[in-house]
């Protein structure tokens, strides 16, 4: 069974279902949001969707992962960044150990162009 995955910033291909329980958890994500609407990578209705989403930590989250999982690869650059800027280099380190971890997983990867 294939799943959606992502590359690490190490290069590893992560599976984004490893991840996305530990991920929507543990991300503060409207600060990563706010910060990913500054450098234009969310547009203003991705970014009010997760603010609309922030009454809890974890439905914010869940949002902003989402709209992940149909972006280009720069958006998940973007997200690497914003979490470098929001002091959550945990998150990055849950990503790079999940991709570490797989093995071969078949993956769908996700655009690489806008």
């Amino acid at each position: 069974m294939s799943e959606y995955c992502v590359v690490s910033a190490a290069g590893h291909v992560v599976p984004l279902q490893s991840v996305y329980s530990k991920l929507t958890e543990q991300l503060v994500a409207r600060s990563v949001a706010d910060k990913m609407f500054e450098q234009k990578t969310l547009t203003k209705s991705q970014h009010e969707a997760i603010i609309d989403n922030s009454r809890t930590e974890t439905g914010a989250a869940q949002t902003l992962v989402n709209i992940l999982l149909n972006s280009p690869t720069a958006a998940y650059e973007s997200f690497l960044a914003a979490l470098q800027h929001t002091n959550q280099q945990h998150i990055i380190q849950l990503i790079e150990y999940a991709g570490k971890q797989n093995n071969n997983n078949i993956c769908i990867m996700p655009q690489t162009e806008f």
